[in-house]
């Protein structure tokens, strides 16, 4: 028994070996999509790009009392994501960020 009773646990070498192999998989990088970024002037947050949309999600951004929405392609086999924000320090401003690259045409 250890300290106050307690049984302290011994881990093998290869125990160890596997949680460095796990922490070597969580530490490789994800590749990224490319991200585009466009403001536009608009009165309207929704644009009209010719390609269709669904909206998934919807989050508050700290310092900023517009919400960020969050977008798929609604093309089967297609992955790009849009985020659609307007900016708090000129609310004229809408910021859309494009992830990854259409496989389909519009």
């Amino acid at each position: 028994a250890g300290f106050l009773g307690l049984m302290a646990s011994m881990e093998t070498p290869t125990d160890i070996i596997t949680k460095k192999d796990e922490v070597i998989k969580s530490c490789k990088k994800k590749i990224k999509k490319p991200r585009y970024a466009f403001q536009t002037r608009s009165q309207v947050d929704i644009l009209d790009d010719g390609y269709r949309w669904r909206k998934y999600g919807q989050k508050a951004v700290k310092n900023n009392k517009f919400p960020r929405s969050y977008y798929r392609c609604t093309h089967q086999g297609c992955n790009v994501k849009k985020q659609v924000q307007r900016l708090s320090k000129d609310e004229e401003v809408v910021v859309t960020t494009y992830e990854g690259m259409h496989s389909h045409p519009i």
